[in-house]
C-alpha cells in the first residue's frame, strides 16, 4: 500500500498478511540454519547408554530378556503375553528382512525395536529396577545382534 508522508515522499508499507507469510516462510530456514550450526556428536554403539547404572551380568540376547521378563512379577500375565507377541512380531519382521522378503527398511525395524523396548521399560521402571537396569544397558547390544545378518541367523534359526 503506497501512501504519502509528511515530506510528500512515497513509502511502501507491507500489509500484515504479507509480513505473516514472510515470517512463516523464513522460520524453517532460520531453524535449519541453527540446527546445521550445531556440532555433530559421533555415536559409539559400544559405549554404555548415559544414565544407565552398571549391572553385574548383562543381557546379551533378546531371548534372555524375554525369559527374564517372563519371570518378573512387575508385569501382569496379560501384559507379558502382549509383550511376547510384540517381541515375536519384531523378530519375524527382522527374519524377513534378513531373508530379503521384508517390506520394512532397517531404519523402520530399528524404530519398531526401540518402541518395543520403550514399552517394556515403561512397565519395568517402577516395579523391577534390576531388570530395568539390564534392559537399559543391553538396548544397543541387542540391536547390534539383531541387525547383523550372521549373528541374527546364528541366534534365531
Amino acid at each position: 500500500m503506497i501512501r504519502a508522508t509528511e515530506n510528500d515522499k512515497l513509502s511502501y508499507r507491507m500489509p500484515l498478511v504479507s509480513r505473516t507469510k514472510l515470517v512463516c516462510c523464513l522460520f524453517p530456514v532460520i531453524v535449519m540454519a541453527v540446527f546445521l550450526s550445531l556440532p555433530v556428536i559421533a555415536h559409539d554403539p559400544n559405549a554404555p547408554r548415559s544414565g544407565c547404572p552398571p549391572v553385574e551380568e548383562e543381557i546379551i540376547d533378546l531371548q534372555i530378556l524375554a525369559d527374564m521378563l517372563a519371570n518378573t512379577k512387575a508385569v501382569s500375565l496379560f501384559t507379558k503375553l502382549s509383550l511376547k507377541k510384540d517381541i515375536n512380531k519384531v523378530l519375524k519382521r527382522l527374519n524377513q528382512f534378513h531373508d530379503g522378503k521384508s517390506n520394512f527398511t532397517l531404519e523402520q525395524l530399528e524404530e519398531q525395536y526401540n518402541l518395543l523396548l520403550m514399552k517394556i521399560a515403561i512397565h519395568l521402571q517402577d516395579n523391577d529396577l534390576a531388570l530395568h537396569r539390564h534392559l537399559c544397558n543391553a538396548w544397543l547390544v541387542i540391536w547390534e545382534d539383531l541387525r547383523d545378518f550372521d549373528r541374527f541367523k546364528e541366534q534365531h534359526s
